[in-house]
């Protein structure tokens, strides 16, 4: 309940949850009819598809999260011995940015050919451009 209306699924959503439920019972019977025809038990079955699932899942997340902190150790990138604060790609798929920070030099930031001009230490430097499907390139430099 939502407040004090009865939630109602819309006809489509119904739709969607039956023809879900008739596939997940058509897999189950088939998985019993093989079990009886080959004299394995049932649950034992299900209970490895399961697992094997889990499985996939666990090492899918797994393999998505090595490449994110394997790149923010790669891209920590250093001026005269010190590691600049440095973050860039796309945003909503359609503009490039860049942005760099540092506690000791002055730094700029540039998105393709927008230059965020120099910045004192301390202070954020961001650029920031449009580019639609075209290559996003991004730059930091310091002084």
């Amino acid at each position: 309940m939502i407040g004090n209306e009865t939630y109602k699924m819309s006809k489509d959503l119904k739709e969607l949850h039956l023809i879900t439920n008739v596939i997940i019972i058509k897999v189950k019977l088939k998985i019993l009819i093989f079990s009886i025809c080959c004299n394995i038990n049932y649950r034992r079955i299900l209970m490895r598809i399961k697992n094997l699932l889990l499985s996939l899942v666990v090492l899918g997340s797994i393999g998505v999260s090595i490449p994110a902190a394997v790149d923010a150790a790669v891209e920590s990138p250093t001026f005269n011995g010190v590691k600049i604060s440095w973050d860039h790609g796309r945003k909503f798929g359609v503009f490039s940015y860049s942005t760099v920070q540092t506690g000791v030099f002055d730094h700029s930031a540039t998105a393709n050919s927008t230059f965020s001009g120099w910045k004192k230490p301390g202070v954020r430097a961001h650029a920031e451009q449009y580019v639609g499907t075209k290559a996003a390139t991004a730059y930091w430099n310091c002084r």
